[in-house]
Formats: structure tokens, C-alpha cells, sequence
């Protein structure tokens, strides 16, 4: 996620962005960075339970790869 793309998001949550400092804009980034990752790491969790619960393996492998997918998205 681009700091732009950050920082549209901060103003529909009504925060007056324009007026914060440098530090602050960093923590903010590194913030949504963090709770990205958490929410990926999450749905990553979840595909990882579905994949248990089947015993068709193709469709194992697909949810596999899902899951592969999702957590690399963080890793870029």
C-alpha cells in the first residue's frame, strides 16, 4: 500500500493528516503495514483450516497455493 493510498484512507477516517509531522506519517505507515500483515496472516489462517478439512486433493493443492499466495503479499 502506497503512503498516498495510506494517507486517503486516514482522511475518510476524518484524521487531519495534512497537519501531522514526518515521524507521525511513518508510524502511520508502519502501522498499516502491521495490521495488514495480521489480517493477512488471518486469512491465510483460515484457508489453512478449509485445506484440513477437505480430502480432495486437488482442491488441497489449490487452497495450498491460496494460502502461499496470501502470505506473500506481505513479503513484497
Amino acid at each position: 500500500m502506497t503512503r498516498e493510498e495510506i494517507l486517503q484512507i486516514a482522511r475518510k477516517a476524518g484524521s487531519l493528516i495534512e497537519a501531522a509531522q514526518e515521524k507521525d506519517l511513518l508510524w502511520l505507515e508502519r502501522y498499516t503495514e502491521l495490521a495488514i500483515t495480521e489480517e493477512r496472516e488471518a486469512c491465510a489462517l483460515m484457508v489453512d483450516e478449509y485445506m484440513k478439512e477437505t480430502d480432495d486433493i486437488l482442491a488441497r493443492g489449490c487452497l495450498a497455493s491460496v494460502a502461499y499466495d496470501i502470505r506473500a503479499r506481505s513479503k513484497k
